[in-house]
């Protein structure tokens, strides 16, 4: 359903909105000195690990041992566990185990054969037939399962729904990003996620805690991600930002907590192709778009689509793009950057590029009126050609007309400097390139926000 605002609530949302937009833009125009580039990595990350995953799910006495005490914990031996399962004794009769539940589910790439032994606790020989489910693996003893769903996690994209079963994400066109954002004060947490050809980058506190993306497959089996912080109780807060998002909630132990952080920032939503995706970067959080959201206090959404443009068709149209996407967005966004022409310029349809454009532009102020528009030029990864000339007037030409700032990049690369910044496709940028187009496109969004 098209995202509409009655008139009265657009008024008072209006207000505030302008109050903290104005005092959001003041505070980046006093630091005009900016650091551009991804943000780094954290110098004390977590412990990290990412398993495809099962779970214990029950256990069946096979023999109850001897000398065992009701609240032993008894790991299991075998298999090839990131965390190894743990059975707790809920009842004895004279040191032989009559009772027991699964304590910690364990993560386990292979499982070890039926019956298992045991280690730890005050007695011996217990063995157990186990039985294993990949939706309840974790490395947390009692863990407690923090929903999807639920109001201590923020979703940043579109048509937040079930993408799978237990699995949330962008139900809208799911090759494009969303962000999932929560506090917590664990010192561990298991991700749930699974695969479905994810890919996505983690934040805590505003830095990355890795150099390597987070990656699934394409078999839709469940994953866990574990971040331990060696038992360090602290508030923190996450922003798992992905593509292909799939996120199933998370673990943590029974004394702690997540909640929705209470922040304001601005929302920009950004219509491009896979220069907005990031094609040849090496991670995600390395395109530009990214890098500008980073650097001037943005939460961003991508809606990137590799070989569109203003004269795509069918669902890569973007008139199609902005009511499937834009439109059902879960926040209503303060900016929305238009960076598309590129892909237009081989064919050169001048006439259709006017018409898509102009219905966009009057698309994008009926969803979001309140919302500024910035257009940036079309890229040139090798220099500028007759072509992408053309296209990059033609956009010029229809921003005076609907009174939209241009920002043009013509000759940001050429064919001089593009050793450096040009992957070797000769289409894309490399991570310097992402970089270098993310610092000048800052600089220019401050004399246009």
């Amino acid at each position: 359903m098209p995202m509409t605002i009655p008139a009265t609530a657009a008024a008072a949302r209006g207000s505030s909105v302008s109050k903290a937009l104005a005092d959001w833009l003041s505070q980046l125009r006093r630091n005009q000195k900016l650091d551009f580039g991804p943000v780094p990595v954290m110098s004390s990350p977590p412990g990290q690990t990412l398993t495809k995953s099962t779970g214990l799910a029950s256990a069946v006495i096979v023999s109850g041992g001897s000398g065992y005490t009701v609240g032993d914990i008894l790991p299991v031996v075998g298999g090839t566990p990131a965390a190894a399962a743990q059975i707790t004794v809920v009842s004895v009769s004279a040191g032989v185990i009559t009772g027991v539940s699964v304590g910690k589910a364990g993560v386990y790439t292979a499982t070890p054969a039926n019956p298992v032994s045991v280690t730890g606790g005050t007695g011996t020989g217990a063995t157990f037939t186990l039985t294993w489910n990949a939706g309840v693996a974790s490395s947390i003893y009692g863990g407690a399962t923090w929903l999807r769903s639920g109001s201590w996690f923020t979703y940043l994209g579109s048509n937040i729904a079930d993408v799978t079963s237990g699995y949330m994400g962008n139900g809208s066109g799911n090759g494009t990003q969303c962000a999932i954002t929560f506090c917590s004060d664990a010192p561990v947490l298991d991700f749930r996620l699974i695969g479905l050809n994810c890919q996505y980058d983690l934040y805590v506190d505003g830095a990355r805690v890795s150099a390597s993306p987070v990656i699934t497959d394409s078999t839709g089996a469940p994953y866990t991600y574990t971040i331990d912080w060696s038992g360090v109780v602290k508030t923190r807060t996450y922003t798992l930002r992905g593509v292909n998002t799939a996120f199933g909630g998370v673990i943590v132990g029974q004394n702690y907590t997540l909640w929705a952080p209470n922040r304001w920032r601005p929302t920009v939503w950004q219509l491009g192709d896979s220069y907005t995706f990031g094609t040849q970067a090496t991670q995600s959080s390395f395109n530009d778009f990214r890098i500008i959201c980073d650097t001037l206090g943005f939460d961003g959404l991508a809606d990137g689509i590799g070989g569109s443009g203003w004269t795509s068709t069918g669902t890569t149209q973007p008139q199609q793009r902005i009511t499937a996407k834009l439109a059902t967005l879960t926040r209503v966004p303060e900016y929305i950057f238009l960076s598309l022409g590129y892909n237009d310029a081989a064919a050169g349809n001048i006439a259709l590029l006017q018409t898509n454009f102009t219905a966009s532009v009057a698309l994008i102020r009926q969803y979001c009126p309140m919302a500024k528009i910035i257009v940036m030029g079309p890229a040139t990864p090798i220099g500028s050609t007759t072509q992408i000339n053309a296209i990059r007037s033609a956009v010029m030409a229809l921003c005076s007309t609907l009174g939209l700032p241009f920002i043009d990049v013509s000759d940001w690369v050429n064919s001089r400097n593009k050793v450096l910044y040009t992957a070797g496709d000769n289409v894309h940028p490399n991570d310097a390139g992402y970089a270098f187009r993310a610092a000048r496109f800052s600089q220019a969004l401050l004399s246009v926000l």
